[in-house]
């Protein structure tokens, strides 16, 4: 008989961001094998033919009374942001977040009052809010479930903005209704040690299926070109001292962006593309499959690691795959001398990653090895 799993993630295809993508390879690799899967996912998400989905709704963030947006009433957009700081600050995520938690939990109790006989559970996080509601289902699910944390992030220890001391003990709780928790690098096992014992933690990387981009791809360009694709963040990810530094250079030099134009991100790229002019690229973000090709034409891809050591960007396995020289820093381990090589051509510097261990295939073979640990 075949093995049924259950998926629940906020995010999925056509959304483009590391929860996303690990939802929909985990997804297709289970049915590739011959899996039974439902997934819980938004209600935007793309249906997949080969897997039931059950879509569930989500508040639109445009629409959000919470949302600080651009207004030319100055003291209603202040109290705006204030409001949504309060609401960050007391719940540790925004009022959307919480909103699709609570139809995710609906939904899933629902769906299991008619069929709870699955062998594994996997609930995919960031947001924590999905991982909240799974461990509130917990009296729900048949005790022989296998029942996993997928997580992407830290939720208290993430730096990225303050939250109200209850929270880390939260996170303790709904940690310790599952099974398993999953966590992306060895780095972030710390943020979980307080919280677990060692051997519910398991390490399994990012996956998916690799592409094999011809070493031919790239032909020198005419002016160094290089290139990030991604998002910024001001508190963990910021890249102005960067930008700064392209401003002091006299050479000719082409730097792509591709980003999803939104809040900060699109603030930053705005301000440096008037200064910078025609040396600065942005583009809109692209599916993988596009854009990996395109980055194989660069001399090189930049990695921006976020400032805190316990999270590096998923993004370095499609810089990996297009098999240009990937260099990678932050505001304190930037060093002029050593990019100023690499527009040189010289890049001993590199970054050398294994993309092996980031195989769907591999990384199916680590979670298939828990489910038969309980």
């Amino acid at each position: 008989m075949r093995k049924k799993i259950l998926i629940a993630s906020r995010w999925y295809a056509p959304i483009k961001n590391p929860r996303a993508f690990r939802a929909y390879e985990l997804l297709m690799e289970f049915v590739r094998r011959g899996y039974d899967v439902i997934a819980f996912l938004p209600e935007d998400a793309e249906m997949q033919a080969d897997a039931r989905t059950v879509f569930v709704p989500h508040g639109k963030m445009a629409g959000s009374v919470m949302r600080a947006k651009k207004s030319n009433n100055k003291m209603k957009s202040r109290l705006l942001q204030r409001l949504r700081k309060m609401f960050l600050f007391l719940f540790g995520d925004g009022p959307n977040i919480i909103y699709y938690a609570y139809f995710l939990y609906k939904s899933i109790k629902t769906h299991l009052r008619n069929k709870n006989d699955y062998n594994v559970i996997i609930s995919i996080s960031y947001p924590f809010y999905v991982n909240v509601a799974l461990a509130c289902l917990k009296r729900y699910i048949n005790p022989a479930t296998v029942l996993i944390a997928d997580c992407g992030d830290p939720f208290y220890a993430n730096p990225s903005f303050k939250k109200a001391f209850y929270l880390k003990y939260l996170e303790k709780w709904v940690l310790n209704q599952f099974d398993y928790v999953t966590i992306p690098i060895e780095a972030a096992r710390s943020n979980y040690l307080e919280y677990l014992p060692p051997e519910k933690i398991k390490v399994i990387p990012q996956g998916f299926k690799l592409m094999d981009i011809p070493a031919s791809t790239y032909q020198k360009n005419k002016v160094p070109t290089f290139g990030y694709a991604g998002v910024f963040y001001e508190s963990i990810r910021n890249p102005r001292y960067f930008f700064e530094y392209l401003l002091t250079l006299q050479q000719d030099f082409c730097f792509v962006v591709y980003a999803i134009a939104d809040g900060f991100t699109a603030r930053l790229l705005a301000e440096y593309k008037e200064k910078l002019g025609d040396k600065l690229d942005i583009r809109e973000a692209v599916d993988r499959e596009v854009l990996i090709p395109e980055m194989a034409t660069w001399e090189f891809v930049i990695n921006f690691d976020n400032d805190n050591s316990n999270q590096r960007p998923s993004k370095l396995i499609d810089y990996a795959m297009s098999k240009r020289p990937i260099l990678s820093f932050n505001q304190a381990s930037f060093k002029p001398d050593v990019f100023s090589s690499f527009l040189s051509g010289d890049y001993r510097e590199r970054d050398h990653i294994d993309l092996s261990q980031y195989d769907i295939r591999t990384v199916v073979d680590k979670f298939e090895k828990i489910f038969y640990q309980k």
